[in-house]
């Protein structure tokens, strides 16, 4: 020791095999008492060793998980077996990973056996897929250990890695040496097959996680391709779920896959599916096959077309559209168009695509009348609404002018089903017009004063009218007979205008006395 040191020492944290000493100070060294409780606690009955593993990091490997995980000292580097005082251990996991993705993990099982006064460290190496956590692959160790026993080489193709252990002479340690082999050992224990060859994985959890080389060797060993999980999914809808392309790819080659097979929930085939997904090389893929249905409809009535316009992947659109099979206005069960669906949410770049195509029913209304100019508007979609309004400036053309009402027309409101038109008017009254062939049905009479608007509930059975002046009323009509059914009256001034919430169950009215009134359309009342 040179002069100015102490003969007292220091290990830096995260460095386990460096001591540094510490420099001597003029101060004068104070004793104290350290108790360690879990040491003053433990049986003098238990014989603990430990595990070093700190020399991976020099062959590109890091532990990321031991089961079990409280024998696991990760910041001393060090692993904790117990022996009972009968002699029996436990065998302890160690998950080495390199950090190429994709790459097969190490996984090393330590194990001390007591005979008498000497203590023997074992240790096998395999690799196993990064998808089976330790703890499953714990439960079922029994299944591999048969072949694995007493090997201490694998590979992974990145690495052939061998391990020895080296016994620290003055402590009960174990150092565990890694050693970066220059060619592959002659047998390397794969513990995911060898699960799979007892028959303790099944083809759901290998397509699901993506492991091609297992999915192989199942499909090889006659695995049904046509059993559905807990979702009802076919192993290829599965697969493509997850974005397993080779997987996927696999399957489609793979005799006795039918790939338009629909799902047992939903009714969505894997075109479905993927086109709902943006899955552009999937959808690609089923497509080169030429035996799916590019039209199928699941049980809401979409198509695939519907689903990849409501999520705006316009690369799988241009794909659809490119087979000139697909049909564009296709209605679900809803009556939306995927026009309606991507006008909706936004997609910009799939309105363009499906406008460009010219076969496309802007003007298409679904089951509660709306046009998807309608959903853009309402949702904001400024964009948008002025595509459709370029596009319908272009096709709109003068039908016909309907006559009839005496004095100036103020309003006029679609039914839901766009087959019926009502108009108002300073005459005083309402009037029903057939929006196809323009004639006359029926007058509305009742109110003593300018009609000012009018609007259909959502089901299309309900009329109702908004008068001014002297009348400040709002009437309720069978929008079938005509038949007047009740007046509401509340109003302090003119009446202006009437909606209907989309559920139908609320009635709002706006008038000149600066109020909204809101009106329970079953009761009437407000």
């Amino acid at each position: 020791m040179t002069s100015g040191s102490s003969d007292e020492y220091v290990r830096p944290r995260g460095l386990h095999s460096v001591l540094q000493p510490i420099t001597a100070s003029n101060a004068s060294p104070k004793l104290i008492h350290i108790i360690i409780d879990s040491e003053s606690k433990k049986s003098t009955e238990v014989n603990q060793q430990y595990w070093f593993y700190e020399e991976f990091a020099e062959v590109n490997l890091d532990l990321v998980d031991v089961a079990p995980r409280s024998c696991w000292d990760k910041e001393g580097a060090l692993i904790t077996s117990t022996i009972e005082p009968s002699g029996t251990t436990h065998q302890i996991l160690a998950r080495f990973r390199h950090n190429e993705e994709g790459s097969r993990d190490f996984v090393i099982v330590l194990e001390f056996k007591q005979q008498g006064a000497y203590t023997e460290a074992q240790c096998c190496v395999m690799i196993c897929c990064r998808n089976i956590s330790l703890e499953e692959l714990a439960g079922k160790l029994q299944y591999v250990m048969q072949k694995a026993s007493g090997k201490r080489s694998a590979s992974n193709k990145l690495l052939h890695l061998h391990v020895t252990l080296e016994p620290d002479p003055q402590q009960p340690i174990f150092i565990i040496r890694p050693e970066a082999m220059p060619y592959p050992p002659d047998v390397t224990i794969d513990a995911t097959v060898e699960l799979l060859k007892s028959g303790q994985m099944s083809l759901r959890w290998a397509v699901e996680s993506g492991d091609v080389e297992v999915v192989k060797l199942l499909l090889d060993r006659g695995a049904g391709v046509a059993v559905t999980n807990k979702d009802g999914w076919t192993p290829l809808i599965a697969a493509l779920s997850k974005g397993h392309i080779d997987v996927v790819r696999l399957l489609l080659a793979t005799s006795g896959v039918n790939a338009d097979l629909k799902d047992s929930k939903s009714g969505q085939t894997p075109l479905s599916w993927a086109a709902a997904n943006g899955c552009e090389a999937v959808v690609q893929l089923l497509l080169d096959t030429d035996k799916v249905d590019i039209n199928s409809r699941d049980n809401n009535g979409r198509t695939p077309l519907s689903w990849v316009a409501a999520n705006g992947c316009e690369a799988v659109v241009q794909l659809l559209l490119d087979t000139a099979k697909v049909d564009i206005n296709s209605r679900d069960n809803n009556g939306r168009t995927p026009l309606s669906w991507a006008a909706a949410n936004g997609c910009e770049a799939v309105v363009q695509l499906l406008l460009d195509t010219g076969k496309v029913g802007t003007n298409s209304r679904d089951n509660n009348g709306r046009t998807p100019l309608q959903w853009a508007a309402e949702r904001g979609h400024e964009t948008i609404v002025r595509l459709l309004f370029k596009k319908d400036t272009a096709t709109y053309a003068y039908r016909q002018t309907l006559e009839g009402h005496s004095s100036t027309v103020r309003g006029v409101a679609f039914s839901p089903d766009g087959r019926t038109l009502a108009s108002a008017s300073s005459d005083k009254t309402v009037r029903l017009w057939d929006a196809a062939s323009g004639a006359h049905r029926q007058t509305l009479e009742g109110h003593s004063s300018t009609v000012r608007g009018v609007a259909f509930s959502p089901d299309g059975r309900t009329l109702a009218s908004a008068s001014a002046s002297d009348d400040k009323t709002v009437r309720l009509w069978d929008a079938a007979s005509g038949a007047h059914r009740q007046t509401l009256e509340g109003h302090g001034h003119w009446v202006y205008g009437v909606a209907f919430s989309p559920d139908g169950r609320t009635l709002a009215s706006a008038s000149w006395d600066k109020t909204v009134r809101l009106w329970d359309a079953a009761t009437s009342n407000i």
